[in-house]
């Protein structure tokens, strides 16, 4: 998605746990991400309510590519260094790490939510200590957006704002609530959020 960005294909991206972002301008989003393990319910993991890094040093892992960048929350939370991990398989996509926990290479570490592990075979188990992740929607500096483009980033500044006044006036703590159903609404309209540089991964 960076190399799009940066292309100009495009306008806008959702990053996860992006440490440089000194190339975009950023809008931090109320959502926040926990990171777990994703497993098969026969694993001696899916036994435990959370899972330790000391559970996992042995655990043949199943990581992304990202989270394996030193720097990473992940790599931090294991201690600053993965290489002394069991890590089996790397993963771009986690549909394909599903199914390599699904043939019994490992767990999966992942953020909770992505995949839907009700009726399945699988469960998601979070880390201990908690480590959670933030979202951030980015744009290239000095971007030159569509009509449409500058319609969404107006609207999503001024959602924010709003709810931002909201919460101080009302003494509220946490993240900041944009209200994406109005923009589901709005889409479900018309042509406006049809612009192909708003894909986001």
């Amino acid at each position: 998605m960076i190399e799009k960005l940066d292309k100009g294909l495009l306008d806008f991206g959702v990053l996860i746990d992006r440490t440089d972002l000194s190339e975009y301008v950023t809008m931090r989003l109320p959502a926040c991400d926990v990171w777990g393990v994703l497993v098969r319910r026969d694993s001696p993991l899916a036994r435990h309510e959370s899972v330790s890094a000391e559970l996992l040093r042995s655990a043949p892992l199943i990581v992304s590519r990202q989270s394996r960048r030193k720097g990473s929350q992940l790599c931090e939370w294991f201690g600053g260094d993965m290489g002394h991990l069991n890590i089996r398989a790397e993963y771009n996509l986690i549909y394909n790490a599903t199914l390599l926990v699904r043939a019994g290479m490992g767990c999966a570490v992942t953020i909770d939510k992505l995949i839907n592990t009700s009726d399945s075979d699988l469960c998601f188990r979070p880390l201990y200590p908690k480590l959670e992740t933030r979202l951030d929607m980015a744009w290239k500096k000095h971007a030159v957006f569509s009509r449409p483009a500058q319609i969404f980033l107006e609207y999503m500044r001024r959602d924010s704002h709003a709810d931002a006044r909201y919460r101080r006036r009302e003494g509220k703590r946490g993240f900041l609530r944009m209200n994406f159903g109005k923009i589901a609404k709005i889409n479900r309209k018309g042509a406006l959020f049809r612009h192909p540089g708003w894909e986001i991964f």
